[in-house]
């Protein structure tokens, strides 16, 4: 008798195995075919299939549903359902959980602003390798938003946040690598370099950002007039 309790708690446990499986894959199929939708800016299409992976806890839609929310993409915007997709995200361990938490505490989105809130998630995204949350601390560092302003800090974050995308074989990060070009252009934290300057900006422009493109044509503009000064 107890020989055959074995045998059937060990199918009974190899069957729920085999359906939280099936779920994972579904919900990762479903998460995939919403991603593709939102990469092509078809946020309706996308919405649905977010939601049901989201809903079975699979932690990147759960993450890109709090996204929506957090951005009004395909809906209304909505602060307390961006914090609770989030939270969710972030209790399975995602880093885009954890940083876009964050974003929220800085900026008071639908909750008080508290930078200590915020620099927490911040931080914990960043020294776990996720690019956005290596540039948001960077950004707390440089304009001392929870911390001391602390320029070496800064750069520091900066520069892992543009390796990291790159060992990914993506692009690099714009916003980062723009505020590099700035950081070098001041003087802040670095010796002054204005080609290394022009270097960031160029990298970032080249990613179609509109603050770089701006920065760029102001320092071209700016060495171009001290060379005819001169």
């Amino acid at each position: 008798m107890k020989k055959s309790y074995i045998i059937g708690g060990t199918i009974l446990l190899a069957l729920i195995g085999g359906f939280v499986f099936h779920r994972y894959v579904y919900s990762k199929i479903e998460y995939k075919k919403g991603l593709s939708y939102y990469k092509n800016n078809n946020y309706k299409k996308a919405l649905p299939l977010f939601k049901d992976a989201a809903n079975q806890g699979y932690a990147p839609a759960e993450d890109h549903l709090g996204r929506m929310y957090l951005f009004g993409l395909g809906v209304l915007k909505n602060y307390d359902k961006a914090m609770y997709w989030f939270k969710k995200a972030a209790e399975q361990g995602d880093t885009n959980g954890y940083f876009y938490l964050g974003m929220i505490y800085v900026n008071g989105l639908g909750v008080p602003r508290n930078y200590r809130k915020g620099l927490y998630w911040v931080k914990k995204s960043a020294e776990q390798g996720n690019a956005k949350g290596e540039y948001g601390l960077g950004v707390m560092y440089l304009r001392g938003l929870g911390v001391p302003k602390d320029y070496d800090e800064a750069l520091y974050w900066f520069k892992k946040s543009v390796e990291q995308l790159k060992k990914s074989a993506k692009q690099g990060n714009a916003p980062a690598e723009d505020l590099l070009g700035y950081m070098y252009e001041q003087g802040w934290g670095v010796a002054q370099d204005y080609n290394k300057a022009l270097y960031w900006y160029k990298k970032s422009a080249e990613q179609g950002d509109k603050t770089a493109e701006k920065d760029l044509k102001s320092l071209e503009s700016k060495l171009k007039s001290d060379t005819i000064t001169k």
